[in-house]
């Protein structure tokens, strides 16, 4: 299910039969902290888009960024949420999935202004760059995402939530709904991305040597190779 690097092949199923283990060690663990004082100034945006409802922050997170605002955290909190701007100023949604993703995956605040714009204008319309929440990853995520027999971040089989909740700095490539022809090479067993563009990737030439053990693309990708 590997592309070789011998000949020009199809990407099928980019790490299509990578087991999924890491589930039951990947979620972030901090203890508990006692409410916070008052809300943080963006608090307001990142609670319209899902902060409080996000399995990828903690009831500690929570606790101090917006005690005021999270309900259910034992900080006593009534939840405000800010009306949604509208106007023809704010443009229209490209994707039928924007309001999924700004609930689960927090394209409003976790993604660039462009990307905003281009797929989902009117769904964060009003939401300024600056508003993201604080990130918080497993400090396993460099390693995971480099295993090539468990790459966490390039695998198929886990979920733009799972790589969300679990490692959205390490895996924020992956996670952005456009990174669907990244190329990666196998080196002395490390795995590493050579594409940092989405579409139509071009990379310098990769002299075929004895460290590079494998290359992989998406599906639907296709891997010229000479």
């Amino acid at each position: 299910a590997f592309s070789s690097y011998t000949r020009s092949t199809k990407g099928r199923g980019m790490f299509s039969s990578v087991v999924y283990s890491l589930i039951a060690s990947c979620s972030v663990g901090i203890v508990a902290s006692q409410c916070g004082p008052s809300d943080h100034p963006n608090c307001v945006n990142w609670v319209r888009n899902g902060f409080c409802n996000n399995a990828a922050y903690t009831t500690a997170h929570k606790q101090q960024y917006c005690p005021k605002s999270c309900p259910n955290i034992g900080c006593g909190a009534t939840p405000t949420v800010a009306p949604n701007p509208t106007g023809s100023q704010c443009g229209r949604d490209t994707n039928v999935n924007c309001g999924n993703w700004a609930r689960l995956n927090g394209i409003c605040t976790t993604f660039t202004a462009a990307q905003r714009q281009q797929y989902c204008a009117a769904t964060c319309c009003g939401v300024a760059t600056t508003t993201k929440a604080p990130d918080v990853e497993n400090r396993n995520c460099p390693k995971w995402a480099a295993n090539p027999a468990n790459a966490f971040c390039a695998s198929g089989t886990n979920t733009r939530q799972d790589k969300l909740a679990s490692c959205s700095v390490t895996c924020s490539f992956e996670i952005n709904p456009t990174a669907d022809c990244a190329i990666y090479t196998a080196a002395n067993n490390v795995l590493t991305r050579q594409t940092t563009v989405q579409r139509a990737a071009n990379i310098n030439p990769l002299v075929a040597g004895p460290t590079v053990s494998r290359v992989y693309v998406g599906n639907t990708c296709t891997l010229a190779l000479y």
